[in-house]
């Protein structure tokens, strides 16, 4: 269940061009400065937006071949998304939200235990914190059993001790999960700590001496240790 994606997108100020592939149990952190189409990116991979050319195959499946006109709706195309602000739906309670579009009812229990949350599945979204609606939203995406998790900064917003646990917690899945996970962050020291791969977007454009200024910058600080830069 790899993911294969060639792609370009004109943006606003610049043209996004990217190429690159993940695989199972593999998290790829894509990093880079404010507005470099790191978003754009997640939009495109789940079908939110279509590319202007290019191809994007998962599992030998063509989710995209623009040549052909052809871009397979974000429905049909399994993923987990967790954005920085949570979808939760307010009208319900928490454990209603992580059930609605699930795949398997019997292992939500399982999943909100996981994510300490269990507690709160009577609560509705408004009754509980930031960091507790974003534990929510990981188990939404979740329930479904996705074949591929896209994450746009979903730490980001969130207090250091919840950031830390779901950091650590994430760690934990990928291999459990063994699914492709493509995590957008613009920390570094994260991306070092939950990558597998990191790929650097700068203007759209992939950029490995982005990173490399990053280390100097920051008097090589941040300990890179992942296996490949993108």
């Amino acid at each position: 269940m790899s993911l294969y994606i060639d792609i370009t997108k004109r943006l606003k100020h610049f043209t996004l061009s990217t190429s690159f592939s993940c695989h199972p149990g593999q998290l790829t952190a894509i990093v880079g400065p404010s507005g470099a189409g790191k978003t754009s990116l997640i939009r495109l991979i789940a079908g939110l937006e279509a590319p202007d050319t290019g191809t994007l195959f998962f599992n030998n499946t063509p989710w995209v071949e623009m040549h052909k006109g052809y871009s397979m709706p974000t429905n049909k195309r399994k993923i987990g998304l967790v954005f920085q602000e949570y979808t939760l739906f307010p009208h319900m309670d928490i454990r209603q939200n992580i059930n609605f579009g699930a795949s398997n009812t019997i292992h939500i229990d399982e999943l909100m235990h996981t994510f300490g949350i269990y507690h709160l599945r009577r609560e509705r979204p408004h009754s509980i914190s930031g960091g507790e609606r974003q534990r929510a939203a990981f188990c939404q995406a979740l329930a479904s059993q996705p074949d591929l998790l896209l994450l746009d900064e979903p730490f980001s917003a969130l207090d250091v001790k919840t950031r830390s646990f779901l950091c650590g917690l994430l760690a934990d899945l990928k291999t459990s999960l063994n699914i492709p996970i493509i995590h957008v962050t613009h920390d570094l020291r994260e991306a070092n700590l939950l990558g597998d791969a990191i790929m650097a977007l700068e203007n759209g454009q992939i950029a490995p001496d982005w990173l490399s200024r990053q280390y100097h910058l920051h008097n090589n600080l941040l300990y890179p240790n992942t296996s490949a830069y993108l």
